[in-house]
């Protein structure tokens, strides 16, 4: 297969090394022998692609994969429309035009948030439809079963064009939230079978850094002889051809760039796992090639094992590439990183975008890295976040604390799940607070953590510092109120059991206090707390925690904010 694929987080401004795992891309694939028939096209964006497709009719393809609807999401979604307004414009003379793609808005009625009115109005502008009566069957399910809806959509500007429109049901191999859509079209593309493969013979590297200089001099010595007591030019520069030829493969190691046939190189151990499938296949396919075989479930197992083979000595070499570089950097490591990435196996783009220029010619490109890596050679003043470096440092220690075996009592319930003969809502506070506990619930830093920066850590109730567990339990002014209703009872109790002396001692900061209330055995000893004492403490905190976060999700319901 071939393709033709961005990233929606091409243009993200978060540093390589710090990326996180892409949000998402838009993709347009096709069978390598219509490859000769399919131009891709520059035009569109890191959402918008598009390609033409010389067959029966003219055809452009556009793949879209729309912004979700989020607060301010109007402006970029009024761009990609935009963006694909201009491109039906530049070749709807031409060309029969297809959009296709999450559209992440709905034609149905049923539905009219900005983004369904906004593409309703654009589909009816520009005349675009399904080619038949649009289904009420939905495209979308949300993982957590909350909702669904009508999102995923081909669109045609001519109706004859299909012949046949099918929204799939869901399946439950199928692992996305999206249903597939399907569209069978007039359209006849003729398959153009490429050529044989040209790369038949395997091709070698001389190792010059790695020459033999003496032996070498010495075996074109040896010829010099024959070259003077040769009197025709064509015959002497023959001579001294197949010298230097006989002289360079006796004292120059070669190292082996391409195999005959593909250029991946196999090692030995995956070899082995070929061979094994290409056995078992053919055993299966003499046996009569039923699927309910048990050598289809052995065949299948064999190739996962060597699909995992491959991507682990992928993995590995990439990891060894990286270290190479950041151990000894040097100019032929950097072009085999910058080869690498320009690959057309690996690349998702033919365009770079440097300082907010587009780089489509390969010698742009070029210079654009060379100047990349000696800015990145400068050395220049590293900068911390001192703010996430603390926050870190807290929950290490609260990791520690946690997991610090000689608190842990091996055998016993863990106190915060001694709920026997307890309602259900007791239940549902033990929840919460384990999560807590175990710093499993998501708050505003943790997004802002997982996302590299591109949310903010800031606490969407107050806005005035970043969101963390010691915020939400101690400190943030929009929840003083249930903060307030609970917590003098449990420091109550505490002075009435410890007096003020200890409270002062071990409980003077708000670090400690959120210790307290997440788990208080880590002041079991230092504020003398015996079992009646532990089960208040349990019972108030539970209460306070539960409350903290009910109060927390209906702030963030009403705004909107997910």
């Amino acid at each position: 297969m071939e393709n033709h694929t961005r990233c929606s987080d091409t243009n993200d401004p978060i540093d390589s090394f710090k990326l996180p795992k892409g949000k998402a891309g838009v993709s347009i694939l096709w069978p390598n022998a219509w490859t000769n028939s399919i131009k891709k096209l520059k035009d569109g964006n890191e959402r918008v692609i598009a390609i033409l497709i010389t067959a029966s009719q003219e055809l452009c393809i556009i793949n879209a994969y729309m912004p979700t609807c989020n607060t301010d999401s109007q402006f970029e979604y009024t761009e990609c429309l935009d963006i694909i307004y201009d491109i039906i414009q530049k070749y709807q003379e031409t060309h029969k035009v297809i959009l296709c793609g999450d559209l992440n808005g709905t034609l149905l009625s049923t539905r009219s948030n900005k983004h369904d009115k906004m593409l309703k109005n654009f589909v009816a502008e520009m005349g675009l439809s399904t080619g038949q009566d649009i289904c009420e069957k939905h495209t979308f399910f949300h993982h957590a079963w909350s909702s669904s809806s009508q999102i995923d959509y081909i669109l045609v500007k001519t109706k004859k064009l299909v012949l046949n429109y099918t929204i799939d049901e869901k399946s439950s191999i199928n692992l996305s939230a999206h249903t597939s859509v399907r569209v069978i079209t007039t359209i006849d593309i003729p398959a153009k079978v490429k050529s044989a493969n040209k790369n038949r013979k395997a091709k070698y590297k001389l190792q010059w850094d790695q020459m033999d200089t003496n032996q070498y001099n010495r075996l074109i010595q040896q010829d010099i002889t024959a070259i003077v007591d040769e009197n025709n030019i064509n015959t002497q520069v023959d001579i001294l051809t197949n010298s230097l030829v006989r002289a360079g493969n006796i004292t120059i190691p070669t190292k082996l760039l391409q195999l005959k046939g593909p250029k991946w190189k196999a090692s030995p151990e995956v070899q082995i796992l070929i061979k094994s499938c290409r056995n078992i296949y053919k055993q299966w396919q003499e046996a009569g090639k039923q699927k309910e075989h048990p050598l289809a479930t052995t065949l299948k197992l064999e190739k996962r094992k060597l699909r995992s083979k491959v991507r682990m000595e992928q993995a590995v070499s990439r990891q060894s590439l990286y270290q190479q570089i950041m151990d000894n950097p040097n100019t032929q490591l950097f072009y085999r990183l910058i080869n690498r990435n320009r690959s057309s196996q690996q690349t998702s783009t033919n365009c770079l975008k440097i300082n907010g220029e587009l780089n489509f010619i390969p010698e742009d490109q070029r210079r654009s890295f060379a100047s990349y890596y000696e800015d990145l050679s400068v050395p220049k003043e590293e900068l911390f976040d001192n703010n996430y470096l603390n926050l870190c440092k807290i929950r290490q220690q609260l990791y520690e604390q946690a997991m610090d075996q000689n608190n842990l009592e091996i055998g016993k319930t863990a106190h915060v799940w001694k709920l026997k003969n307890q309602p259900r809502i007791e239940i549902r506070k033990s929840i919460v607070k384990s999560r807590m506990m175990t710093g499993t619930y998501i708050l505003q830093s943790d997004k802002h953590k997982f996302t590299h920066f591109s949310t903010e850590a800031t606490c969407q109730l107050c806005h005035t510092e970043s969101e963390d567990i010691v915020h939400m339990i101690t400190t943030c002014p929009v929840l003083s109120t249930i903060r307030e209703k609970y917590f003098i009872d449990i420091k109550k109790d505490i002075l009435d059991s410890c007096g003020p002396a200890k409270w002062n001692t071990y409980c003077n900061n708000k670090m400690e206090i959120t210790r307290l209330i997440l788990d208080w055995s880590n002041f079991k000893e230092s504020l003398s707390i015996g079992m009646e004492l532990a089960e208040k403490l349990e019972q108030k905190a539970r209460n306070l925690l539960f409350q903290l976060h009910i109060k927390r999700i209906e702030i963030l319901d009403a705004r909107n904010i997910k």
